[in-house]
């Protein structure tokens, strides 16, 4: 099984934090860790094709990303949830593009336990089984540990099962570890690598996808993946101080307000958003990573800069 980047900082090229190392113009990318592979592979083909141009990636938790670009140089914010975005509007963005989607699944090793029985009818029931270990990414922090109790949620109205008496969210929560709440997916995903680590953890498909790894695919009813049942998913909310009502899982861009480097950000855009970047997203395998949203769902496309207007009317 292939070992997982790590998140955090992604250096593409020499990361001194400096303008215009080397004498090469910078750009500031703060993205959601579940787009550390294809940023990466993005990347380096953009600073592949424009050697001049040193693209700075950091990964974290989305949330973490918006607060990150609100207070440090930042020219482009990229989230797994459109919301976080145009909760910034107008004050630090103008606009909102949504470019993908995406699906919660539940990964899983060939070590996990009961993994020869698990499927999307059964899953909540063997990962409720004593001595099964699982986890979740940090809901306050990160949008797919929002998604995680919100699927919990859909469950109970999906499948209209009790579990000793507690609706399968409560049993799903009294099942949970002192250690099931990881900082990240890559924590998590590592973790299942590890003989004395975790069994089973929720994350989007393109995680599993991209590190090979197996996974319970599940009913569309829970795994906030299409945009027509919006209506069903916002039946379900997290309170705060998560404070998150259920939604569609939609990843979007902006280029923020105060970007330092504003016309080396939109050729970057352009590439990231066009058909090479595009095709970089849904990765090379027989099954897509993400769904690509193109042309891009925009809030105020008037205010969308001319060169990429032109990236989004493009097949």
């Amino acid at each position: 099984m292939k070992k997982l980047m790590l998140g955090g900082v992604i250096v593409i090229g020499v990361a001194l934090l400096c303008c215009g190392c080397g004498g090469k113009k910078r750009v500031v990318v703060f993205h959601a860790d579940a787009l550390t592979v294809p940023m990466g592979q993005i990347i380096a083909a953009f600073e592949l094709a424009h050697p001049d141009v040193q693209i700075i990636a950091e990964s974290h938790g989305s949330k973490i990303c918006a607060d990150l670009a609100k207070s440090r140089d930042c020219d482009i914010l990229m989230v797994a949830d459109a919301r976080i975005i145009a909760q910034m509007e107008p004050e630090y963005a103008e606009w909102n593009a949504i470019f993908a989607s995406n699906e919660m699944v539940i990964a899983y090793a060939q070590k996990s336990k009961f993994s020869d029985e698990i499927n999307g009818d059964n899953w909540y029931r063997i990962l409720t089984r004593p001595g099964v270990k699982f986890a979740h990414s940090d809901p306050e922090h990160d949008p797919c540990g929002y998604w995680t109790l919100i699927l919990w949620g859909l469950a109970d109205l999906h499948y209209g099962e009790k579990l000793d008496g507690k609706p399968i969210s409560q049993a799903m929560a009294a099942a949970r570890t002192a250690d099931s709440i990881k900082s990240d997916a890559h924590q998590m995903l590592n973790l299942l690598d590890s003989p004395s680590g975790i069994d089973y953890c929720f994350v989007y498909r393109n995680q599993a996808v991209e590190q090979n790894l197996q996974f319970v695919e599940l009913p569309a009813e829970i795994n906030l993946s299409d945009p027509a049942l919006g209506e069903l998913y916002g039946k379900v909310s997290v309170p705060p101080p998560v404070n998150r009502t259920g939604a569609p899982i939609a990843f979007s861009v902006t280029l923020l307000k105060k970007a330092v480097n504003p016309g080396d950000a939109l050729e970057f855009l352009q590439f990231a958003l066009g058909p090479q970047g595009r095709a970089l997203l849904r990765g090379n395998r027989a099954v897509a990573a993400f769904h690509v949203i193109h042309p891009p769902l925009v809030d105020h496309p008037e205010k969308v800069p001319a060169e990429l207007q032109k990236v989004f009317s493009e097949n």
